[in-house]
């Protein structure tokens, strides 16, 4: 079995093909993929119609014999003990009971011409429109009047009706070269015929309108597959998604035409299908719908299973964590395959990184510092590494199931001519992988969770300010919200995680009385990827702002390092000339240092102006004891120099200074952070961390993030408006007026949502980990702490 990160490799790169041969045995997921969302051609491989044939004339021959066919001279299901001559119209009566699906915003009923020529009670032909009968009213037979329900001019929908009764156009897709492939194996009896028209469906972009509900994935999804077929029959009771897109992101949001599926075929120059002997059963009896939008959540689930690795290591810097947690022996002597592949990419993420420390500090060794980094990040790579190996299976279980027959009964053509009733429309193996991948979406969800908290709040973050304000505390709690927000969405997904498997209902005459509910499983993990992407895009923007603010820190401790060692030397060792009193002076200098630095951590909830004072009033002690002892080490021993009142009043004075050096330090780097200019923090991160910065704050528009900006200040990133606005624009938006949005935290969220749903946020982490694979070379690894 390929550890995790190799097939997610491995399955980026299958996304780069051309073009989609159908073969029956080789496609992969990148396949439905591509050709569900990105209109990738198909073709069928040479081979497949000689298959497909030999299958085709084994059902001819035994129907010629008087054999008994099931769901071909047969009734279907519990209903099998009928027996008909007439094969074609048993497959029209099998359309004719499934395609029960609701679809608001269908084409209206055909009218019913009434004997006094009204149309369906009506005047004008709508449908159910009674307004011009008794519209004040209808008259009970004791002559009062009943008052009827007139419905207002205006009415909003509680959500939309189409959306939420119609599958998206890639799910459709997805199903049809799915259900191509299956039925290239040759084992299902059809003409190729079907297989030609199913890729003109797909090379046309004919896409039928699909149910979203009624399959109980046992008998396969019977009922979705049979819009597909109505539709490739040119039904007059069906109708599809037709004609031109728009261009570029737009045109796979934008709701295109609908039209009759006889029209569409008619204007795309496709010639109906007219279904023979076993050929409706073939394509509705199958897993093509489970399995085809399965596969367009697993690609999803890889791209945010390797998302969480990277922002752990986002995460592990921003909060001075130790890359130790991630040492390869660790992993070594516990060889879980995830536990080991993840700790692998982790510890090559954090690589160059000045942020870790490293259990051997010797501040982690003073009373009250966490010697350990919290669970959340260090044990991350124990944590994420039982997904990554679900995450390996079920990627392994949707590639065969998207490459095997699926129908009932199988056509043996090259034992004999067998034709074999089974159940390998079964969808169990889907609802195992799609489970899998829910259920790890949680638990990835659930430490992600915990690692937003932890840097948000300042008893765990180490020395961050509260709720990663950039300004002052007092006058700015930015992230609260988010934190509320990150609790909200990781609720959602412990319950989205609950199994939909073990809802099974007998149904079908008792017949079905074992049924995956695979679809119905797909849906719930597709909900649950879409709870966890907005997770992910706020810990993204967490993860950022933690890291300026972290490198801020560094930057400003940078800059008043040496003047604050000036100011201290010339405060305790003013006119020392000997070697003993400046070797005391420098010894002061290091120990006022580290206490300012502890103090300032430990004061984060202040404003600055009160932090500052507060580190700068913690150094008055060490302050009068170095002075004395420089006078001592000048004077030879004895004490000396000027009197108390001259050294108190120097100490004053040294004092109002560094506090002045101090807010003036701090508030030029604050501002240099904020300006929106250059990336000051990349200097300071692991390769990976690096990477997902840069494309945060470059490419994405998304700042650090403070309350002049979101509170209308001039310098709006207008990348970052841009992509919002945009992204409403492809929506469909009308009226929106200006050149972009106001900027709110919300906003900033959404265009880093945006990247990840459309697939170039998943491209940069793929970078971080083909970066990760080279880093773990040998000789490749270096260390840079700050």
């Amino acid at each position: 079995m390929a550890n995790f990160t190799d097939l997610l490799l491995q399955h980026w790169n299958g996304l780069a093909v051309s073009q989609a041969t159908v073969d029956g045995h080789s496609l992969t997921v990148a396949d439905v993929v591509m050709v569900a969302r990105h209109l990738l051609p198909s073709s069928l491989a040479p081979e497949v119609a000689e298959t497909i044939a030999r299958s085709n004339a084994v059902v001819g021959d035994k129907l010629a014999k008087g054999d008994v066919i099931y769901g071909t001279n047969t009734g279907f299901g519990g209903s099998a003990d009928t027996r008909t001559a007439a094969h074609r119209g048993l497959q029209q009566s099998l359309f004719s009971h499934l395609m029960f699906g609701i679809l608001a915003g269908d084409t209206p009923l055909p009218s019913t011409k009434k004997p006094n020529g009204s149309v369906n009670g009506s005047a004008n032909g709508s449908v159910g429109d009674h307004s011009s009968a008794h519209s004040n009213g209808a008259v009970k037979a004791n002559g009062s009047t009943l008052s009827t329900y007139h419905p207002p001019d205006i009415l909003l929908p509680i959500n939309e009706p189409a959306g939420v009764t119609t599958m998206p156009e890639s799910w459709a897709r997805a199903a049809m070269v799915v259900r191509l492939n299956s039925l290239s194996r040759g084992a299902s009896g059809i003409r190729m015929c079907v297989a030609e028209c199913l890729v003109d469906f797909l090379n046309k972009d004919i896409v039928p309108r699909i149910p979203v509900r009624g399959s109980i994935s046992a008998s396969g999804d019977l009922s979705p597959l049979s819009y597909i077929g109505a539709a490739m029959q040119g039904k007059q009771s069906v109708t599809v998604f037709a004609g031109p897109r728009a261009k570029g992101a737009a045109g796979g949001k934008k709701r295109r035409a609908v039209v009759r599926a006889d029209a569409a075929l008619a204007a795309a120059g496709i010639a109906p299908v007219e279904i023979q002997a076993k050929e409706g059963l073939a394509i509705v009896n199958g897993t093509a719908v489970s399995a085809g939008i399965a596969s367009l959540v697993l690609h999803e689930c890889l791209g945010l299973a390797g998302l969480s690795q990277v922002l752990t290591a986002m995460s592990v810097e921003a909060l001075l964590g130790t890359e130790q947690s991630f040492d390869p022996f660790i992993a070594q002597i516990r060889p879980h395959p995830g536990q080991v592949d993840s700790a692998e990419n982790i510890y090559a993420f954090l690589r160059d990184s000045r942020l870790t420390t490293s259990n051997d500090n010797p501040l982690k060794s003073n009373a009250g510092e966490l010697f350990q980094d919290r669970y959340s990040i260090r044990t991350a790579s124990q944590w994420i590494g039982p997904v990554l190996e679900d995450f390996t299976l079920a990627y392994q279980q949707i590639t065969t199931e998207i490459n095997s027959a699926t129908d009932n009964p199988l056509v043996d053509a090259a034992n004999g001519g067998r034709v074999l009733s089974g159940g390998n429309f079964q969808a169990k193996a889907v609802t195992s992988a799609v489970e899998k991948l829910r259920q790890g979406l949680q638990s990835l969800g659930r430490m992600l969770f915990t690692q937003c908290t932890e840097l948000i709040n300042p008893a765990t973050s180490r020395g961050l300010p509260p709720n990663l304000a950039s300004d002052d505390p007092s006058a700015s709690y930015l992230f609260k919200g988010i934190d509320v927000m990150t609790a909200a969405l990781t609720s959602e997904l412990g319950f989205l995680a609950n199994p939909v498997g073990s809802h099974v209902q007998t149904a079908e005459m008792g017949n079905q009385a074992l049924n995956s509910l695979a679809l119905v499983s797909t849906r719930y993990t597709l909900e649950a990827v879409e709870v966890f992407a907005q997770l992910a895009a706020a810990h993204v923007v967490i993860a950022c702002q933690a890291l300026d603010l972290r490198a801020l820190e560094w930057e400003f401790r940078r800059a008043l390092a040496p003047r604050f060692a000036g100011l201290v030397r010339a405060c305790v060792a003013s006119g020392a000339n000997d070697g003993d009193a400046q070797a005391e002076a420098e010894t002061v200098v290091g120990d006022l240092w580290a206490r300012f630095q502890r103090t300032w951590e430990a004061h984060s909830n202040m404003d600055l102006d009160e932090r500052v004072g507060a580190a700068v009033a913690s150094l008055e002690g060490g302050l009068i004891k170095g002075s004395a002892a420089a006078a001592r080490a000048t004077n030879g021993g004895e004490g000396g120099g000027g009197g108390l009142s001259e050294t108190l009043a120097a100490i004053a004075g040294t004092q109002a200074e560094m506090r002045r050096a101090a807010c003036e330090a701090y508030r030029e780097t604050r501002a240099r952070f904020g300006d929106g200019k250059g990336l000051p923090a990349s200097a300071y991160l692991g390769a990976a961390s690096a990477r997902l910065y840069r494309f945060v704050r470059r490419d994405l528009g998304v700042p650090l993030i403070g309350e002049a900006l979101l509170r209308g200040a001039d310098n709006v990133p207008e990348a970052g408006l841009y992509a919002v606005a945009t992204a409403l624009e492809e929506e469909g938006a009308e009226g929106v007026e200006g050149e972009g949005l106001a900027p709110s935290l919300g906003t900033y969220l959404t265009v880093v949502y945006e990247a990840i749903r459309s697939g170039r946020l998943y491209a940069v982490v793929v970078a971080c980990l083909e970066d990760a694979r080279k880093a773990g070379e040998p000789g490749s690894r270096t260390n840079g702490h700050a």
